[in-house]
């Protein structure tokens, strides 16, 4: 079957054959602007070109989720690459470069060149020679005493809340996509309009699950026992402090917490649509406590999440009450003595 090549086109240079089976299968370039692409043979004749390959225009993040296994290379391929799918001759370069050129209809003439799931990196013939450590690391809760299916429900939840959103404001400064989640995330009804931020931080979950997710990986159910979760040790860590530390606020960060929502509750502010307060006065006395347990919490990239909420005030004090009552449940675990982040 003939298949139309028509321009824009791109240029790249060989990086490495990471599959090869009787010739190249997997190939990855890269564009001379940094860019990353993925590559696999076309089966059919293409006019002018000895032995075509399909490039997909991948992110280094998605790629690096990829060699961590969090997806397969049809995944890969399919759900995180460019719409823009190009074709090249593997057999010919110029400089060193490949022409990339690309393929009309694209949606329709790719699909039948992936390789069909469950083909993972470990399946890879030579290894990443750029490879790093996993971005994922093995954390352990280690738990004791009584624990309910509940508890372990409610303490995960609370954990993977904060994960989440620690992760995604961690990157937000650089990182344009969780930029926009994290602003779509303050932005919602949920925090604008009051009642329960699940929905919110059920976005953030999401959009940290594209970069750095967060698995459970083992649970024994026994006293005492453990719970075993991977994801970035950086936000991870940050979860710790406030697992350990957080309490130590003690009745002072309860007596921050409860002014500020009888603040919000004062200026009509948690049921409805409302991003300001009623004067100057109310605003600045809500930052000031916001701050409190924002600092308390460990935020990172505080700046930024200000910048994100400057027109919108209400929402700081909001995402700061939301914060406190997450971190006070999973720290509370720990003033019990259920959870300790070392073996007893």
């Amino acid at each position: 079957m003939a298949i139309k090549v028509s321009f824009p086109s791109a240029y790249a240079k060989y990086v490495q054959t990471l599959v090869e089976y009787d010739g190249p299968q997997v190939v990855l370039l890269e564009s001379n602007k940094g860019g990353m692409y993925i590559c696999v043979p076309i089966d059919d004749e293409i006019s002018g070109y000895d032995i075509p390959f399909l490039a997909s225009g991948i992110s280094k993040k998605d790629f690096t989720l990829y060699l961590n296994e969090y997806f397969d290379l049809r995944y890969l391929m399919e759900k995180k690459s460019t719409l823009r799918t190009y074709v090249f001759d593997i057999a010919k370069t110029k400089n060193d470069y490949f022409h990339l050129k690309y393929i009309q209809s694209v949606q329709e003439t790719r699909e039948k060149y992936i390789p069909e799931s469950g083909f993972f990196s470990r399946n890879h013939t030579q290894k990443y020679i750029n490879q790093q450590e996993s971005i994922s690391a093995t954390h352990t809760y280690f738990i004791d005493g009584k624990w309910t299916t509940t508890d372990f429900s409610r303490f995960y939840a609370r954990l993977s809340d904060l994960y989440s959103l620690f992760a995604i404001a961690d990157v937000a400064d650089d990182n344009a996509l969780a930029e926009e989640k994290l602003e779509a995330a303050l932005t919602s009804y949920s925090f604008q309009g009051g009642g329960s931020y699940r929905n919110s931080f059920k976005d953030l979950g999401e959009a940290a699950n594209d970069t750095y997710p967060l698995r459970v990986s083992r649970i024994q159910y026994a006293s005492p026992g453990r719970i075993d979760v991977r994801g970035d040790a950086g936000p991870l860590r940050l979860v710790d402090n406030i697992i350990k530390d957080f309490g130590d606020g003690g009745e002072h960060l309860r007596e921050v917490s409860k002014n500020l929502y009888s603040t919000l509750q004062r200026e009509g502010a948690l049921g409805k649509k409302r991003l300001n307060f009623s004067n100057d006065v109310m605003e600045a006395h809500a930052h000031k406590m916001s701050m409190e347990i924002f600092r308390a919490s460990g935020l990172p990239n505080l700046d930024h999440i200000q910048a994100i909420c400057a027109d919108r005030p209400v929402v700081f004090a909001k995402l700061a009450l939301a914060i406190y009552r997450r971190a006070i449940t999973i720290a509370r675990f720990h003033e019990e003595g259920r959870v300790s982040l070392q073996p007893r």
